[in-house]
């Protein structure tokens, strides 16, 4: 069994095209998919005015079978980092697992023990 892991913010009204592409890559390509959003801990902004359950309701129409959790902005990419694979690893105990984002996604801040690819949809599909 494998799960892919998808972790972004999702402060959209609906999904784009890009979305849609990693989404469906992710789901594809294993037989779980778990979507991480991003949740600040403080109240809503211009930057960031969903809630988590707006944007959980909005994939869980796209993708009824994903697993959609909250995963909390830390002071420091080793604390995320470390929230992000206790989460993985509670949800989705001993499976293989692959991080997918994204160009100017986590990516660059996860520190964890999980493989990740850098997925782009420009010209096709790359995985990096």
């Amino acid at each position: 069994m494998s799960v892919g892991v998808v972790i972004g913010r999702f402060q959209v009204d609906e999904l784009h095209e890009g979305h849609i592409k990693l989404l469906n890559y992710a789901k594809k390509n294993h037989d779980h998919m778990l979507v991480l959003l991003g949740v600040r801990p403080a109240p809503p902004s211009q930057e960031h005015p969903l809630g988590f359950e707006l944007r959980q309701q909005m994939l869980k129409a796209y993708y009824p079978d994903a697993t959609v959790l909250p995963v909390i902005d830390r002071s420091s990419d080793v604390a995320w980092s470390n929230q992000v694979d206790e989460l993985i690893e509670i949800t989705f105990p001993p499976q293989e697992v692959v991080l997918y984002g994204g160009r100017d996604s986590f990516i660059s801040h996860y520190l964890g023990r999980f493989p990740v690819k850098e997925l782009t949809f420009d010209t096709g599909l790359t995985i990096g």
